[in-house]
């Protein structure tokens, strides 16, 4: 913790016409006592990160910035969409898995980022245990795309979806194709 008296500034003092009273020739600038009364404790210095942001702030900010992807995969504005939602997950100690979800659906859009998409699905799944259903879903409905050589793990997945909402139409469907 910061004290004022810790970190108080030496000030010079003349004898003033008024008998013994002293006043200060050089008061302490606005500017640094500002500064002193508002720096953290020492306790909260490792929440801060090199801006000066508390992860509370990161998140808060990330919090509005997903909300401007959601308006831009709203608009199909894929490109845009994953370079804020990018953004939004690397403020977050621990982003939530539909946000990574949301990315790697954004980047299933653009040509040849499918890879990199496939790598958010699985931040998602290792980000729950365990996995929820919209995430294994939407990982199934993912591999179930890539084609003959990916079918066994996009079964695995699908039925683990299935297991979790044995109600999923489309999960049903995709099983018996």
């Amino acid at each position: 913790m910061v004290s004022l008296a810790a970190a108080s500034v030496t000030v010079a003092s003349t004898p003033s016409s008024h008998g013994n009273v002293r006043l200060p020739t050089r008061l302490p600038s606005a500017r640094l006592l500002r500064c002193l009364t508002s720096m953290p404790y020492l306790e909260d210095a490792e929440e801060l990160d090199e801006s000066g942001a508390t992860a509370q702030a990161r998140e808060a900010r990330a919090e509005r910035l997903v909300t401007q992807a959601n308006t831009l995969i709203a608009s199909a504005q894929w490109e845009e969409a994953a370079e804020v939602l990018s953004t939004a997950i690397a403020l977050c100690a621990r982003p939530p898995a539909a946000w990574q979800v949301n990315l790697a659906n954004c980047l299933c859009e653009l040509s040849g980022r499918t890879e990199e998409a496939e790598g958010h699905y699985q931040a998602a799944l290792l980000s729950q245990q365990p996995p929820s259903f919209e995430v294994l879903a939407n990982y199934a409905l993912f591999l179930s795309e890539r084609g003959a050589k990916r079918q066994q793990d996009a079964l695995h997945t699908l039925r683990s979806a299935l297991a979790l909402n044995p109600g999923w139409a489309q999960g049903q469907y995709n099983l018996g194709n």
